[in-house]
């Protein structure tokens, strides 16, 4: 009797095992295949599926290790060999992805920190900045942000993205900031954007739309740095 319950657990095991590792691989690719659109989270999925099926302490190491993976294949898209430092406004989530994959592809990353944002939400530069650049307010951030740069990439983001893309378009609009790549990832900003055009023509010349590129995808975005 002891012999086939013995057996029962080890089959048991075996299967939570296999299904643990189905789960990571699908939570991974999901998340890298659907960077581009924030509204669907196959993380979250993964982990429902792991905590309804396995039951045990270590369905806890599926969504964990399928961020992880994620993380270093987003965080080393954004990074190429013609580049060796990234500047980006530095704490969590998806800039702290960056950040590691900037890291462990041997660039120096900098980050740009604002004490208005670590009171508002507590928090400081995540570990793999390796150079932080701390400023008092927000606006002393944004412009350092956008005059240390030599390419920026905006992911899909709120209020700070959109302020970022705007001020370091309007710059480079009326050349008080010489014209360098400014690329929107997502197919979100490009409906943003084509709507904007189209309700106020007469305000954005024609010659100055190019100013701003677009990307479908991290990895089509990347592409286009390397062509510069």
């Amino acid at each position: 009797m002891r012999t086939c319950l013995d057996g029962v657990k080890m089959r048991t095991l075996n299967a939570n095992v296999i299904l643990a590792l189905f789960l990571i691989f699908i939570g991974a690719v999901g998340r890298i295949a659907l960077s581009s659109y924030p509204n669907i989270e196959t993380i979250m999925v993964v982990t429902f599926i792991a905590a309804v099926y396995i039951r045990k302490w270590y369905a806890l190491l599926v969504p964990l290790s399928a961020i992880a993976i994620s993380d270093l294949v987003l965080g080393n898209l954004a990074m190429t060999s013609s580049f060796s430092q990234i500047l980006i406004f530095t704490y969590t989530g998806t800039m702290e992805a960056v950040s590691r994959g900037a890291a462990e592809a041997g660039g120096h990353v900098v980050g740009i920190t604002t004490e208005e944002i670590e009171s508002w939400r507590p928090g400081a530069a995540n570990s793999f900045v390796l150079e932080e650049r701390s400023y008092k307010t927000l606006k002393a951030r944004l412009y350092a942000l956008i005059d240390a740069c030599d390419a920026a990439m905006a992911l899909p983001g709120g209020i700070g993205t959109l302020t970022e893309i705007s001020a370091m378009w309007s710059q480079m609009q009326v050349s008080a900031l010489p014209a360098r790549p400014l690329i929107l990832i997502g197919p979100g900003w490009k409906t943003v954007m084509d709507s904007f055009f189209e309700q106020f023509p007469s305000y954005v010349p024609e010659e100055h739309r190019p100013l701003l590129s677009y990307a479908k995808t991290v990895e089509a975005a990347a592409e286009m740095l390397t062509q510069e």
